[in-house]
């Protein structure tokens, strides 16, 4: 049971008890033993660990694959400006030398 009160007069305000309450009181008292993994123990801290480092691990990836391919779509625009104005000097160049 969690009691409430007033620090310096150390009157009670109110009480908590885990597992009494409405629906959105027993939400709140089981939420950060759920997201800290207290709720299943040590295994469940192990267990939170791990998903947050694959949280960070995909995220990082994720990023890493977004810039390649972000480079490789800038090279192919590039190389297809390079290969258009090389055709038209070359259609030109043709045309200038024919009578």
């Amino acid at each position: 049971m969690d009691v409430l009160g007033r620090g310096h007069r150390g009157k009670q305000l109110g009480a908590q008890i885990p597992g009494k309450g409405t629906a959105g009181d027993i939400v709140m008292q089981v939420q950060f033993p759920l997201h800290s993994g207290r709720i299943l123990g040590l295994g469940g801290r192990i267990l939170i660990s791990a998903v947050g480092l694959a949280v960070a691990a995909l995220s990082a990836t994720g990023l890493l694959i977004w810039l390649k391919k972000l480079n490789a779509r800038r090279r192919s625009a590039q190389n297809t400006q390079n290969t258009h104005k090389a055709m038209s000097a070359r259609d030109a160049g043709s045309s200038a030398a024919r009578p």
